[in-house]
């Protein structure tokens, strides 16, 4: 996407806003559906659990954590990696874009940039 986005801004397209927002819009659906996979593989472990006994179940449970775990470390790192990939097109935009600067500080007062720290 940042490919292409530079690209694009090369090419004097100035859809920066839109570029982000489908961006973003693209991030929250990976999210989604890693936290759909967690929440059917949750589940198929409880229908296991139910039908087993002890050690099985102590095990199942810690299988069904580790799952939680990964979900949480997927979407820091996603979140992470977006935000890196939109700050890198932020300063190409601002670089070729004449009022980038006004675009980007609307998107800031929208909420779309709230994790910029300038």
């Amino acid at each position: 996407m940042e490919k292409d986005a530079i690209i694009a801004l090369q090419n004097g397209e100035k859809k920066l806003e839109e570029n982000i927002r489908a961006f973003q819009d693209r991030i929250n659906d990976i999210r989604t559906q890693i936290n759909q996979w967690a929440a059917e593989t949750k589940y198929e472990l409880e229908m296991h659990a139910h039908t087993v006994q002890g050690d099985w179940v102590h095990i199942l449970n810690q299988y069904s954590q580790n799952i939680d775990v990964s979900v949480q470390t997927m979407g820091t790192m996603f979140q992470r990696l977006a935000q890196d990939l939109i700050k890198n097109l932020l300063e190409v935009a601002l670089s070729v874009i004449p009022n980038a600067l006004a675009i980007v500080e609307n998107m800031k007062q929208q909420g779309l940039l709230s994790f910029l720290n300038h």
